[in-house]
């Protein structure tokens, strides 16, 4: 197994993700506050490992980007790629369900099971809902169809059940809730009602179970032959054996997010030959799973702030303070300078002192060394810095500021 040395995988926001924030309903409209809101939801993704020592840090002012650093094998590399990808693709469809939304769509489902099935038939059949999501659904839709409180109760064996959720992207939570059901009460007709699915989904669960019967608030769309062309066909089936048959349909549905909770993601990591979870897109503050799971393995985030400093840093220069070592990457390349000691503290007071006094003043309360000695240290280190493509102006004693 390799080793873990620094590495840093960064991806600048282009058009389409800044698009897509603007139009999402986070709470602050400013474009900085919703870039900071996806970097919370980035660093609020679980599984990282702790020996990576990994940290997001987002650069919320323009070029807005963000990135992971930390010391990771070269078979993690893939998963940190496929995430940035994900961020590309996935982001700019991404719809998401506050409550109020998810009212709306609660009236609408309720209207198409009455379509359906008809009032009378409904209020005589038992709802179940699918933990946890189908749970919240569950509830609204009771009031819309102002069902009896009889109706929420276990049902009896054999009694036409409503099974409600709050969206179906392959139907792996069906089918498992599906076996359960029939393997205890052995039901014979069953309603599935949900907010959010793909019509070729609901169609091959209808197709596989004669006596299921499928009823959806909206249908989704499926960005799959668009995203892979003529190897469609390959994708899809490539999923579903992965899923051993347990899936009913398998596609590129846009990413659904709920104010309760945001839907797993999963991105196949061809080198390692498993699946691998996708990032939150969601903010903690916006997504109530978020908030509470507590997951291990997540990032610590650093907001890195303006040039305000001695230095200004290239657009594509991140950089890390973790463990008492600064992890300085260049994202062009996917390299990583790690500075400890002396070299960690200097490029501290060059970015975050706003003369050069102030910085010798900072670097004399450490180390015993003339003024002027501090001052031609600083001045090298950000010759050198600046050579490597890090920095694009320095100190006035090294070049004039651009």
């Amino acid at each position: 197994m390799s080793s873990r040395i620094p590495r840093a995988l960064g991806l600048t926001l282009n058009s389409d993700v800044l698009r897509a924030l603007d139009r999402l309903p986070w709470p602050s409209p400013a474009r900085r506050d919703r870039v900071i809101a996806l970097a919370r939801a980035l660093a609020s993704t679980p599984g990282w490992p702790e020996e990576a020592q990994a940290v997001l840090v987002v650069r919320p002012d323009p070029p807005e980007c963000v990135a992971v650093l930390g010391h990771f094998r070269d078979d993690e590399l893939p998963r940190l790629r496929i995430l940035a990808a994900q961020i590309e693709v996935e982001l700019p469809r991404l719809r998401y369900v506050d409550y109020a939304e998810a009212e709306r769509d609660c009236e609408l489902l309720g209207a198409r099971l009455v379509e359906r099935l008809g009032l009378r038939e409904l209020r005589s059949m038992h709802f179940v809902g699918i933990p946890r999501g189908g749970l919240i659904v569950l509830g609204m839709l009771s009031y819309v169809l102002d069902l009896p409180s009889t109706a929420l109760g276990p049902p009896a064996k054999g009694a036409p059940v409503v099974v409600v959720d709050d969206c179906s992207l392959t139907g792996l939570r069906f089918h498992q809730f599906r076996a359960d059901l029939f393997a205890l009460r052995g039901e014979k007709s069953v309603v599935f009602a949900h907010l959010y699915s793909h019509p070729a989904l609901r169609a091959a669960i209808e197709a596989r179970h004669s006596e299921v019967v499928t009823v959806a608030a909206h249908d989704l769309t499926d960005a799959g032959p668009d995203l892979y062309g003529d190897g469609y066909r390959d994708w899809s089936t490539r999923w579903s054996g992965r899923t051993a048959g347990a899936a009913y349909w398998t596609g590129r549905p846009e990413p659904l997010a709920f104010a309760w909770s945001e839907p797993e993601f999963t991105l196949w990591n061809e080198v390692a030959q498993r699946d691998e979870v996708g990032w939150h897109l969601v903010p903690p503050d916006s997504c109530l799973r978020h908030r509470h799971e507590a997951d291990p393995g997540r990032l610590p985030l650093q907001v890195q702030v303006a040039d305000g400093g001695l230095v200004v840093l290239s657009d594509t220069t991140l950089w890390a303070d973790r463990e008492g070592e600064v992890l300085l990457a260049d994202l062009r390349q996917e390299r990583v300078v790690r500075l400890t000691g002396a070299s960690a503290d200097i490029w501290r007071v060059l970015v975050k002192c706003d003369s050069m006094e102030a910085a010798v003043q900072s670097m004399a309360a450490t180390y015993a060394a003339e003024p002027d000695q501090l001052r031609t240290d600083l001045c090298q280190f950000a010759a050198e810095l600046m050579e490597r493509g890090f920095i694009v102006a320095g100190p006035r004693e090294t070049v004039s500021p651009r």
